[in-house]
Parts: structure tokens; sequence; C-alpha cells
């Protein structure tokens, strides 16, 4: 009986010590996912072009505490920033303004207008420059 005991004893051990193994990863793994999620919030604030990039982010200084609060250090998009710049877009202050981040759009080329949009009058004109050989 003792050593059937015995043998329960250390299977119960073992198993216990797989299970302790599992929850362990599984832990790691929702701490990384929980880490993820708050750098790709932060990225979008810190202006990084595209969220692929994290995974070239150095992503060791951020941690999780026991109550799964995530801890981002202060200065960690500085440091991104400062380290891997050409992976950010240029936002206003960069550029020495506060205004819109973005860059004016390119003026359309004037263009004819249609048909559909002309009064009468101007379809007719319109047809005689044509047919005048005045083309716009």
């Amino acid at each position: 009986v003792a050593q059937h005991v015995a043998a329960a004893e250390a299977a119960a051990k073992s198993h216990a010590e797989a299970l302790q193994k599992r929850v362990s990863e599984l832990q790691d793994g929702f701490h990384q996912r929980l880490i993820d999620a708050e750098l790709k919030a932060g990225s979008i604030a810190a202006g990084l072009a595209h969220p692929d990039f994290l995974k070239l982010v150095d992503k060791s200084a951020v941690s999780v505490d026991a109550d799964g609060a995530v801890a981002v250090p202060a200065d960690f998009w500085a440091g991104v920033k400062a380290s891997l710049p050409h992976l950010f877009t240029a936002t206003g202050a960069d550029r020495g303004t506060t205004s819109n981040p973005a860059a004016a759009p390119k003026p359309a080329p004037a263009g004819m207008k249609k048909a559909t949009e002309m009064s009468d009058a101007e379809f007719k004109a319109a047809l005689a420059r044509i047919a005048a050989g005045q083309l716009p």
C-alpha cells in the first residue's frame, strides 16, 4: 500500500508541475497580448507609420504587474522614435507647426466642365468652339 501511495503522490506532483508550467505559459502569452495591445494604442499617438512596425520595437522595457496593468516607461516612445525615426510619420510638431499634421493636398488640375453640368447656352458655345477648332 505504501508503494501505491508513493507512486500516486509522485504522479500527482508531476501532474501539478505540468499544470503549473502550462498556466505559466498561458499567463506569459496573455501578458504579451496585453503589452501588444497597449503599445498598438500608444503607437497611434506616437505617430508610428504602420502597426506592423511594432514587430521591430524592443518591448523589453514594458511589463505587466500582478493586477494585469501594463507599465510603459514615460520615455518609451521617445526612445523608439530616436532609435528608429524612419518608422514614424512626420507630424505638425516635427515640422514646426501644430496645425493639421497632414501635408496640404495638391490642387486638382483645372478641367473642362462636363456637358451634363453645362447650361444650354454654355453647351452651344462649347460646340461652337470645338467646331471652330478651338479645343480647350
